[in-house]
């Protein structure tokens, strides 16, 4: 918001405030000059009028005294409102004085003998009363005012904390792809050592076509459910390369969830687990299925591995691996990250089968 534009909002604010304020002591004194016998209550009304619009004049001076006074010392700030509250009690009591003195010799003859005293018990008891509204006005300044810097912060406070949520998901999303390279590179080095060269060539352009699609997407943002199946749909094809007729893959996306907004690289580490334990872990074929379904206001997404043949026996590795369930754990981290308590990994396992289902809320991209 620019100053300029500030400053009228800031004044309108002030406007408002004083209206509210002087325009109900205005109908109180309307009220208690008839009830009084002084006048009718719409002559009242009427007669009180100039002194309505002259107490909101001074009001909203007094408002860009305390407007100014922001970013002065307490105690520079305390002794203007205090000058301004007298200075205006002063001019709203002689205008006061002044205005009903001219009525009773002018306009209303009836009020001639009360307006013309000018004894010290009048003249206190209305700038008491003026000095009573202009504080009030001032308390509403002052407590609007601590509300509107308290509103002020939490946005501040909420916009620091979703920029650091989303600068950690953002880290959590890019920590996962040295953990992707370096099974393929390693996978890749296999192929060339068994000088299967053509399948290596194919397997590195796929791996290109793959981190360029990856790459080219926010690592915090959300996509479409059907692009990030593309994403899971281009790893496949990378491994597919090097598993051949041991690996078959079944994807069934519902065309109304194909919109659903899910975080982008939500479902690679899941799929990368299962060709792990399941196809690279067993000597026989392994079927790998995804499948996303509604639940309720929910978009459920399981990633099951079922093999039908033993598990391979490990051999030692001379390279170091990577840490063990990096991959599950960072989708925990991000899913809590973006939907708390509404967001949620479930892992089930059996002597041939692994199910990882990713539970998130169902939001569907607006068209």
């Amino acid at each position: 918001m620019s100053p300029s534009s500030r400053q009228i909002r800031e004044a309108l604010h002030g406007l408002r405030l004083s209206v509210v304020v002087w325009g109900f002591g205005y109908l109180l004194v309307a009220l208690a000059m008839s009830v009084q016998g002084r006048a009718s209550f719409p002559l009242a009304l009427l007669s009180q009028l100039p002194l309505f619009l002259a107490g909101i004049t001074v009001a909203v001076l007094v408002h860009r005294v305390f407007v100014w006074g922001r970013g002065c010392r307490v105690a520079v700030r305390w002794a203007s409102m205090t000058a301004a509250l007298l200075c205006a009690t002063v001019a709203i009591t002689a205008v006061d004085l002044g205005y009903h003195y001219w009525l009773g010799q002018t306009i209303v003859p009836a009020w001639r003998e009360w307006a013309s005293l000018f004894v010290p018990p009048r003249v206190f008891s209305v700038a008491l009363l003026y000095l009573w509204t202009l504080c009030l006005s001032s308390t509403l300044f002052w407590t609007t005012d601590i509300n509107e810097a308290a509103r002020r912060q939490e946005a501040r406070a909420i916009e620091a904390e979703s920029a650091a949520h989303r600068a950690e998901a953002a880290a959590l999303r890019l920590q996962l792809n040295p953990h992707f390279l370096f099974n393929t590179l390693n996978a890749i080095a296999s192929l060339v050592v068994t000088r299967r060269n053509k399948d290596a060539e194919e397997m590195i352009n796929r791996l290109a076509d793959f981190l360029r699609a990856s790459l080219a997407s926010e690592p915090d943002g959300l996509v479409r459910l059907t692009e990030e199946i593309a994403t899971v749909e281009a790893y496949l094809q990378i491994e597919s390369v090097r598993f051949g007729d041991r690996m078959s893959v079944r994807i069934d996306l519902p065309e109304a969830l194909a919109e659903s907004l899910v975080p982008n690289f939500i479902l690679q580490p899941l799929v990368e687990n299962a060709v792990k334990h399941g196809v690279a872990g067993n000597a026989g074929a392994t079927a790998i299925h995804v499948v996303a379904q509604q639940e309720g206001q929910s978009l459920s997404v399981r990633v099951m591995n079922q093999s039908d043949g033993p598990r391979r026996r490990s051999r030692p590795r001379a390279e170091p691996r990577p840490r063990s369930g990096i991959g599950l754990a960072n989708i925990r981290q991000r899913l809590e990250i973006l939907y708390g308590a509404a967001g949620a990994l479930m892992t089930e396992a059996g002597p041939r089968t692994h199910v990882a289902t990713v539970l998130l809320p169902l939001i569907r991209q607006e068209i």
